[in-house]
């Protein structure tokens, strides 16, 4: 989800938080595996270095609320 627009993200804002995050992840596997999970676990989002690159947060829905 984008918190700026509360809504879904699109195409090219997942290929933004998929494609340069997973590659930083790829090319600074150990450092940016830690940070991350520094982030995910301290943060009150839960947050992962790659959605902080997209500006994406990441939403629990069980009742597929969301989805519609």
């Amino acid at each position: 989800m984008r918190p700026e627009t509360n809504r879904v993200p699109g195409f090219w804002f997942m290929a933004l938080r998929e494609i340069p995050g997973r590659i930083i992840d790829g090319l600074l596997s150990f450092i940016t595996l830690i940070t991350s999970f520094v982030l995910f676990v301290s943060g009150r989002q839960h947050r992962a270095l790659h959605d902080y690159i997209a500006g994406t947060v990441v939403l629990y829905d069980p009742n597929k609320v969301l989805a519609s």
